[in-house]
């Protein structure tokens, strides 16, 4: 919930924009259940970069110079 609230988000704006579940989200809220595995992972970095993950998630279609990069090489090895 700590981290919910760090970026000021809804149970149901922060279960979208990270790809969790909103049930599992409330179960981890009240206690009845605790992240584990990758869930862990990600949370750990929502709570440290939850922008750099909000930009990773995106489904925004402009190219970083990394993807661009990483397009190119690809082609280039083909």
């Amino acid at each position: 919930k700590a981290i919910r609230k760090k970026v000021a988000m809804s149970q149901a704006e922060f279960a979208s924009a990270f790809g969790i579940s909103l049930a599992t989200l409330r179960h981890w809220e009240r206690g009845d259940r605790k992240p584990r595995g990758p869930a862990l992972v990600l949370l750990n970095v929502v709570a440290k970069e939850p922008e750099a993950v909000l930009r990773a998630l995106s489904t925004n279609s402009e190219q970083t110079p990394v993807s661009t990069s990483l397009k190119s090489a690809n082609k280039a090895a083909a």
